[in-house]
């Protein structure tokens, strides 16, 4: 099942939203009060409801919202809320049967419910996902087994309170009164004497009997070892064979994963710099950065006075305005009435042709000098015919009047256009220096300031770029240097690989030769034959039918209900005496083939959601950890190495991992028929930052069999959840 899309009209602080979940895991990114909380807890309250009162945000009558769900089968439906509750129709609880509080504990988890463990440590999901098939009643029978042997004897020290020690009591008081009673007749010493003989021919021919039994024993314990000790031959020749493999260490892997990480996280960083360098390499308009960044003051102090050129040209067209109406002032003004200028100038006219014919009558010829004279008269009597006669008056005019303001703007005008043209002068220069072709003063220092900007990024990303080489290639010498000593990178993870398996294989030498050591075969030793005798069991039987003669006669020569009351005792003391020893050693014996076989079977046996919580926990823990079920006492373990801890002593860190991975394969497990969203809040607040990142790893992969929905105020678990792929989105107040 998966939830597909949500439209909230109001719930909580969330209002108006709609979202979509296209991908498996979606990862919802805010920062406090931004209304992730409202969200989570729309999601899982309208796909289980519950009758609860004490949920954040309260449920009001006013909130309303729809979830579309898909089932596994294809199967699509709607779910409103409308109030408090949700409106009646189909819901998930139809086709997966789930307790709403049980849907929070393991599904919909906060960082409150991630670390409540009561759900996994009692009840029917410890009994379903985690216990072992037939070691339910384990620690049950140890506890008995150990209580019992304890009872019945002490196998470190003596105790007076033990049964053994009690009947021990017994029987040497019952013995001391059989011989006071004895002493009465000298033939019972006689019959004593012989059944003690008896007795130790008894104890001699069922010690026979028990080396026979054991030789076949033997003879049957070399048969059935001979395959664990063929198979435990093969596994020393294997062992053999991966021995270079034991040159990488504990931890080498895991430096070679970081070193190859970080090598991976350089060449990135580096292809983002050359990328990033090369988008802003065409920003100059062409040209040379350098040429930018060498005016970079002058570029800047022009943009910086942009305004005030605007002021300057502005001004200059105000002060020149208030000049022109200062020069606009008029006056009517009537010129005196002017004489006629003719007559001087027909004088002059017959001067000079007087003066003319005069140079060239004395030159060439004196009648020429009477033309001149001719012309002469004539001018003159023109010259007094119109002396006295003046010209028409002529008519009022308005000239311009200037009262002295007007140069004083002109000043200020001439003034403000210097200043703007020396900024014209300075940004030429600038132009020159850079070849942009002249538009304006302002579209051009816009220009020149934008283009400068664009060169100080381009220089900023050259030296990132650098830098990025730089550090790729100090990864690189790192992870080289690392794997010098396995002669390359895949010769070194061929050895890292044959190094599980010669761990294995140590491992499971181990076993078989502990197995075959408890077990007294030795490959060595010759198989032990039965005694030369007649059968001792035969010989045996005889004896103890002696031994019930004599005790015959002895009751019949006391014939005393006492002795026999004694002798009744003693055989039934020294009965119980070895039927409680014999008890004990069973006891002793079943202990510790109980903690042989726990060590050998379960070691390698797990449940199936301790195995998925195991490979969860080892990725997040960076292999550091991992999980196992104790089956004597029924705890789950985080194992590292040979260690172990068991609940109480897990810090706060590594308990949050332990939950998020049980829960999460709980969960896993109980979606085998149908899968159920799963929702988190936060759960990886007590993460460092490497296992953080892991965390998100894992939870990734996880996301592509079981939709998963994160939500975070941590803007650092938001980038890592983007680069292991999932779908962030970004929500605001």
């Amino acid at each position: 099942m998966k939830v597909r899309s949500l439209r909230i009209g109001s719930f909580g602080g969330v209002k108006d939203r709609e979202m979509s979940f296209d991908r498996p895991m979606t990862v919802i990114y805010g920062k406090n009060e931004t209304g992730k909380t409202s969200l989570m807890e729309f999601i899982r309250s309208t796909l289980f409801p519950d009758n609860q009162r004490k949920h954040y945000p309260e449920y009001r009558n006013s909130d309303r919202g729809e979830l579309d769900v898909e089932m596994d089968n294809g199967d699509r439906f709607t779910i409103v809320r409308d109030g408090k509750k949700v409106q009646p129709g189909r819901m998930p609880s139809d086709t997966v049967p789930m307790e709403p509080t049980l849907y929070r504990s393991l599904f919909a988890m906060s960082p409150e419910d991630l670390r409540d463990s009561k759900v996994i440590s009692s009840g029917d999901i410890k009994s379903r996902f985690l216990t072992v098939p037939g070691g339910e009643g384990l620690p049950e029978v140890i506890s008995d087994i150990e209580s019992e042997s304890k009872k019945l004897m002490s196998a470190d020290r003596k105790s007076s309170s033990t049964v053994v020690s009690k009947l021990n009591r017994e029987i040497e008081e019952n013995d001391s009164d059989i011989n006071d009673h004895a002493q009465a007749e000298s033939m019972y010493a006689n019959l004593v004497e012989e059944k003690e003989g008896l007795a130790k021919e008894a104890e001699r021919l069922k010690e026979q009997v028990a080396r026979n039994s054991d030789n076949a024993a033997a003879v049957k314990l070399r048969q059935s070892q001979k395959e664990n000790v063929d198979n435990l031959n093969q596994l020393k020749k294997r062992k053999e064979e991966l021995a270079p493999s034991a040159a990488v260490k504990e931890g080498d892997v895991m430096n070679y994963t970081s070193l190859k990480s970080a090598l991976e996280q350089r060449t990135e960083a580096k292809d983002s710099a050359l990328r990033a360098e090369k988008e802003l390499s065409g920003s100059t308009g062409g040209i040379e950065p350098k040429v930018l960044l060498d005016n970079e003051r002058t570029i800047e102090d022009l943009y910086g006075k942009i305004d005030s050129y605007k002021a300057f040209r502005s001004t200059e067209d105000e002060f020149r305005r208030n000049a022109s109406a200062e020069r606009g002032h008029t006056t009517t003004y009537t010129q005196p009435k002017q004489k006629d200028k003719l007559s001087p100038l027909l004088l002059g006219i017959g001067a000079l042709a007087m003066i003319v014919c005069l140079g060239i009558g004395v030159a060439v010829n004196p009648l020429i000098i009477l033309a001149g004279v001719a012309v002469l008269a004539v001018c003159v009597i023109i010259s007094v015919k119109m002396k006295g006669k003046n010209a028409p008056a002529p008519a009022p005019v308005q000239v311009q009047t200037d009262n002295g303001q007007s140069q004083y703007w002109l000043k200020q005008a001439n003034d403000m256009a210097r200043k703007y043209n020396e900024l014209d002068a300075e940004l030429e220069a600038v132009a020159k220096n850079t070849g942009i072709d002249r538009v304006s003063f302002v579209a051009d220092t816009e220009l020149l300031h934008k283009l400068l900007s664009n060169a100080r990024m381009l220089k900023a990303a050259s030296v990132s770029r650098a830098q990025a080489v730089s550090a790729e290639r100090e990864a690189a010498a790192n992870l080289r240097m690392f794997l010098a000593d396995y002669g390359g990178e895949e010769k070194f993870l061929q050895l890292a690989e044959e190094k599980k398996e010669y761990d294995r294989v140590c491992e499971r030498i181990d076993v078989l030769e502990k197995s075959i050591s408890s077990s007294g075969y030795s490959e060595t030793e010759a198989v032990p034959e039965a005694e030369a005798e007649e059968d001792p069991q035969e010989k045996l039987t005889e004896v103890n039918r002696k031994i019930g003669d004599i005790d015959r006669q002895l009751k019949y020569i006391f014939n005393d209900s006492t002795m026999e009351d004694l002798l009744d005792m003693r055989h039934l003391l020294r009965t119980d005496l070895f039927g409680n020893v014999k008890r004990w050693a069973v006891l002793s014996l079943a202990g510790t083939m109980i903690d042989e076989a726990c060590d050998s079977i379960y070691s390698e046996v797990q449940p199936g959601v301790i195995t998925t919580a195991d490979s969860l926990l080892r990725t997040m823990a960076c292999g550091r950890y991992g999980l196992e079920m104790d089956m004597r006492s029924n705890e789950v373990k985080a194992v590292s190495g040979t260690e172990g801890k068991a609940e109480g002593q897990w810090s706060t860190g590594l308990g949050d991992q332990v939950y998020l991975s049980i829960k999460l394969a709980i969960a896993k497990e109980m979606s085998k028929d149908e899968t159920l969203p799963i929702l988190l809040d936060d759960v990886l607040q007590m993460f460092d930052s490497e296992r953080k990142m892991n965390a998100c790893r894992a939870l990734a992969e996880f996301s592509e069999g079981q939709q998963t929905i994160f939500f975070t105020c941590d803007a650092e678990t938001r980038d890592m959840m983007k680069e292991v792929g999932c779908d962030v989105r970004e929500i605001a107040a």
